[in-house]
Order: C-alpha cells, then sequence, then structure tokens
C-alpha cells in the first residue's frame, strides 16, 4: 500500500514537474517570439523613417545646389569680369530666386577674400556674411566638390545655428567666386522628421568623419562639437545592439549615406524604448504562467493529499491577435488627379458611379480633354459640335485658372459641385460632390419661405423684395408701375358656412383667375388670408393716358373674379374690392 501511495506521489509529481516544464516552455517561447516581432516590427518602422528622411534630405539639399548652381546663368558670371558686377541688380536678381526655396534664408555671392558682391538679403551687398573659419578657403580650393557644406555655426544676425552651403563659380578670367547660402538647422530638422513622431529616436545628419550637423533630439553643442565615432559599417546598415549615435545606449542603428560629400543620416532607436511595448506583454504572460503554475501546484497536492479521489484539472488557453492594415476606397465624392499636362493620374469608384459613362473610357495618362469631350455629349447631346467645343473650352480655361469650385447639372438632374484645386507639382484635383440632396432642401427652403403653400403665389416677404426692386428699376429707368390691392367680399361668409377646406379651394381658384387675366411681367402675390396684391409695370406717360389702362385693367380682375366659381360642385358668386396706387 505504501509502494502505492509512494508510486502515486511519484507519478503525480512527475506528471506536474513535466506540465511546468512544458508549460514554462512555451511562456518563454511565446516571450521571445513577441520580443522578436516587437523588434522586427520597430526596425521597419525605423527603415521607413529613414528611407523618408534619406529622400527628403537628398531633394532639399538637390534643391539648394540647384538654387547655387543657377546663379552662373543667372548672373551671367562665366562671361562676365568681376568688375563688371552689379550689386543692386545682381542683389535683386538673387532675392528674386532666393524668394522661392522655404529653407534658404539668404544667398550672398563672394569674392576670394570673403567680400559680398551682391546678396539676396535687402541690405544687399551690404550684408555681413561670416562663415566658419577656413570654410571660404574650402569652398575655392580646386579638390572643392561642387556642393559644399559647412559645420553647424551661430548665426550673427538671428543666434540661430545655421548650416551654409557653398558652391564655386568661375567668371571669364578664371577667378573663382564664391555663392552661399544659408539654411537654419531648424528648418532642415523639420524636413527632417517629416512631422513622424519621434519619441525615444535619435536622429543624426554626420559626415564620415563623425562630425554632427544636425541630432534630433537636440543635443546642443556636445552634439555639434564633439565628433562621434565613425560607423564601420556597411554603406547601409540595420542592426541592433550597437551603440547609438547620441546616448551610446544598446539600440538598433540605421545608416544611410546621402549623395552629398560623404554625409550620412542615421537614425538609432534604444532597445530599451523599442521593447517599452514588449515588456507589457512580457508581463502579462508571466502573470498568466504564474497563474497556470499554481494551479498545477494545488492540483498535485490535492491529488497527493487525496489520491482516492484524484482529480484532473482541464484547462484551455487560446490567445490570438491579429493586425490588419485595410486600405479601403471610403471617399463619398468622387475623386480625379491630374498632372502637371492635365493627364489624368488616378480616379476613384465614386467618380465612375457619379459619372456611368466614363466607367470604359478612364485611363492613366489620358488627357483630361478627353474626358470633357466624352462628357459633352451626355450634357449636351443636342447642341452642336461648336457649342459642343466651345463647352469643353471653358471647363480646360477654368481649370488652367484654378478658379475654385463651380456646380454642374447632370442630364438626369444631379447637382455636381465641382471643386478644382492645383497641387504643388502644377497638376490638379478635382473633387465631385453630390449635392442633389441639399439643393433639393434649399429650393423647398425657399418655398417655404417666399411663396404662399396653399396657392403657390409669392407671399408678402417675397412681393416687398420684388417691390423694392422694381421701385429700384423704375428709378433708373425712368419706367413706372401700379400696385393693386384686391380684397374679396364674400370669402368671410363662405370661410364660416362651408368650412376652412371650401375657403382654400376659392383662394386657389382665385389665384388662378388672376394668373388668366394678368401678363407675364406682372407680379401676383397673396399678402394673407382674402388679399391679394398685383404690381404692373407700365411705360410712363401723362394721366389721361396711364388712367385708362389701369381702370381696364381693374374692370378686368372684378370681371374675372366676378364669374361663378365651382366650390365642392356648387356655383359660388363673389366680388373684388380694388384699390390701385401707381
Amino acid at each position: 500500500m505504501a509502494w502505492t501511495v509512494s508510486r502515486i506521489k511519484v507519478s503525480v509529481w512527475a506528471l506536474a514537474a513535466l506540465f511546468l516544464a512544458v508549460l514554462l516552455g512555451a511562456a518563454g517561447t511565446l516571450a521571445w517570439t513577441t520580443r522578436q516581432t516587437a523588434l522586427e516590427n520597430r526596425m521597419e518602422q525605423v527603415k521607413r523613417f529613414v528611407s523618408g528622411a534619406e529622400a527628403a534630405l537628398n531633394n532639399s539639399f538637390l534643391t539648394v545646389d540647384l538654387l547655387l548652381s543657377g546663379t552662373d546663368d543667372l548672373l551671367g558670371l562665366s562671361t562676365s569680369m568681376g568688375d563688371w558686377i552689379d550689386a543692386s541688380v545682381s542683389s535683386k536678381l538673387l532675392d528674386t530666386v532666393t524668394r522661392g526655396n522655404l529653407l534658404v534664408r539668404f544667398t550672398a555671392l563672394l569674392d576670394r577674400e570673403g567680400r559680398v558682391l551682391a546678396s539676396s538679403d535687402p541690405s544687399g551687398a551690404r550684408h555681413a556674411v561670416q562663415l566658419p573659419p577656413e570654410f571660404l578657403q574650402a569652398a575655392l580650393a580646386p579638390s572643392a566638390p561642387s556642393l559644399l557644406v559647412s559645420t553647424p555655426t551661430v548665426s550673427f544676425n538671428s543666434t540661430q545655428v545655421v548650416l551654409y552651403f557653398a558652391r564655386p563659380l568661375a567668371l571669364a578670367n578664371g577667378h573663382r567666386l564664391v555663392v552661399v547660402a544659408q539654411v537654419p538647422v531648424a528648418k532642415m530638422a523639420q524636413v527632417l522628421m517629416q512631422g513622424a513622431d519621434s519619441a525615444g529616436l535619435e536622429v543624426v545628419l554626420e559626415r564620415s568623419n563623425g562630425s554632427v550637423l544636425l541630432s534630433i533630439p537636440d543635443w546642443g553643442e556636445q552634439a555639434l562639437l564633439r565628433p562621434i565615432q565613425p560607423l564601420n559599417t556597411p554603406a547601409e546598415s540595420a542592426t541592433w545592439g550597437a551603440p547609438a549615435r547620441l546616448s551610446g545606449v544598446p539600440a538598433l542603428v540605421v545608416s544611410r549615406p546621402l549623395l552629398y560629400q560623404n554625409l550620412r543620416l542615421s537614425a538609432s532607436l534604444p532597445e530599451e524604448v523599442a521593447l517599452e511595448d514588449w515588456r507589457a506583454e512580457r508581463n502579462a504572460i508571466a502573470v498568466v504562467t504564474a497563474v497556470f503554475c499554481l494551479m498545477v501546484l494545488l492540483a498535485a497536492g490535492a491529488a497527493v493529499a487525496f489520491f482516492h479521489s484524484v482529480t484532473m484539472a482541464r484547462q484551455a488557453m487560446a490567445h490570438s491577435k491579429t493586425m490588419l492594415d485595410q486600405a479601403l476606397e471610403s471617399m463619398v465624392s468622387g475623386f480625379v488627379l491630374l498632372d502637371q499636362r492635365g493627364r489624368v493620374v488616378h480616379w476613384n469608384r465614386r467618380f465612375a458611379e457619379i459619372y456611368p459613362w466614363l466607367a470604359g473610357v478612364m485611363a492613366p495618362q489620358l488627357p483630361f480633354r478627353k474626358v470633357l469631350e466624352k462628357t459633352v455629349k451626355y450634357h449636351l447631346p443636342q447642341a452642336d459640335e461648336a457649342k459642343q467645343q466651345q463647352w469643353v473650352e471653358q471647363r480646360l480655361a477654368r481649370q488652367r485658372s484654378a478658379a475654385g469650385g463651380h456646380e454642374q447639372t447632370t442630364p438626369d438632374g444631379r447637382h455636381i459641385q465641382i471643386l478644382e484645386r492645383s497641387t504643388p507639382e502644377g497638376g490638379l484635383v478635382i473633387t465631385y460632390h453630390d449635392v442633389t440632396d441639399l439643393r433639393r432642401a434649399t429650393a423647398e427652403i425657399e418655398t417655404l419661405a417666399f411663396y404662399d403653400p396653399l396657392t403657390g403665389l409669392p407671399n408678402r416677404t417675397a412681393f416687398v423684395e420684388r417691390l423694392n426692386t422694381a421701385i429700384a428699376e423704375c428709378r433708373e429707368g425712368g419706367s413706372c408701375l401700379a400696385v393693386f390691392f384686391v380684397d374679396l367680399d364674400q370669402f368671410k361668409m363662405l370661410n364660416d358656412t362651408k368650412g376652412h377646406h371650401a375657403g382654400d379651394s376659392l383662394l386657389v381658384l382665385v389665384a388662378r383667375r388672376l394668373e388668366e387675366v394678368l401678363g407675364p411681367d406682372d407680379v401676383i402675390a397673396r399678402l394673407g388670408g382674402d388679399e391679394f396684391v398685383v404690381m404692373v409695370p407700365y411705360d410712363n406717360g401723362t394721366e389721361e393716358t396711364v388712367r385708362p389702362r389701369l381702370l381696364e385693367l381693374a374692370d378686368n380682375i372684378q370681371a374675372a373674379l366676378a364669374r361663378p366659381f365651382v366650390i365642392e360642385g356648387l356655383p359660388f358668386r363673389t366680388s373684388a374690392s380694388i384699390g390701385v396706387s401707381c
């Protein structure tokens, strides 16, 4: 019996130990796998950041290089002598081209002694330029590269840390000049970061010898004046465990060479920062593992103490996590992107839904003129070819002027609001918003605000507005107008005896009778109740000529209203009191 109990105890504890070993091994494997995944994800993020920052810096350096290299053609230096340079004219030309580059604060043309011959600064040739020591000599050296970048220095004028870009130029007699551009380090940092989240990331723009031109976060003079250890890695590298370029702590260091003058861009992400989120996952795994281990030990102890009633514990663990990145076409508006030559670059599904006849026409690099020529056949199907071509030219002219927005009505009655905005590269972004429901709602609101809902005639507000407009036109053109006030005599009796529905029917019939009597230029309105008003324009004349015409019109109105009306199948006669003002 004792042997049996001992064997049971050994079996139970052996099984528990085996289970604990498997559990701890699985937990360790899971923790290690999640750690490696976290490191790989952060490495991809840093690589993407460095790729974008590298492209942005190369592009910025290229724009500055083009600005400086274009100075020769701008000022005609290769065909000029030193004393031919007009400081005032050259300074104005430099100011004009420098304004187009947002990175550059100013440019200046210097001779071998460092004298300013011209500058984009308002002070022109009188502007003082303090270059770093030996920078001018390095730029004038025969072995100098086409574009030279200085060490960071504090600007005398702005007290900001700046970089100087220099490029040597030759005069007709072979003498060399130097054109320099001052770029604030703060602006270069904005280009470098591109609005990215830099939490914990150390970014360094350095030379191949380890001298620092720019650091993020800014370590001040400590980083700029103290060279760091040069990288002994391939031209493009990404390794974990390397010392961070600024702090020196173990980190992922991603380095890329730039196009100019042995410059490198390095980004360091300390492992502490990279594994910050992973540590929370690791702690969660440890807590879960500890709970499971405690449960196994409790189960084993219970089995040993009460081996006659050994129970098997079943537990299940399921943990899955998936990360999905989906790009959905969620725009509710149509979208078309054109390049600088007016060709289609991209469009979305909503655009094809708004203009279904273009579904088989749209294609990349298709001239937008072809799209308009296809569209006009649906918008103006009855127009001749000349009018259709005129419509196309008007749309293209509006695009060239980037006038903003306009509205287009399709043959099926939809209202499409078109917004056109230029891109920095000279292209065009066009959005198409279906505002049909908005226009219908606006029309309904306008109808409720300015028209009588019963008769459909203009109400008091609309009549007053039209009356004021007509009075102003009469004063300018010398014409006149008459206003007839029409008041039904038996309306109250009908309304009281037959009910409001009968009164409403009479008002509608009276409105139609008045429309039959009056002309298209006359304005009929209902002021309220049984009161109507008529505005009639007429040419100026004497009282003897005007009075008979107005009396005749009043008689016609009375005669029309005196004819019987049929209300609910029964004839009804009424009369009207008419007052005239002219």
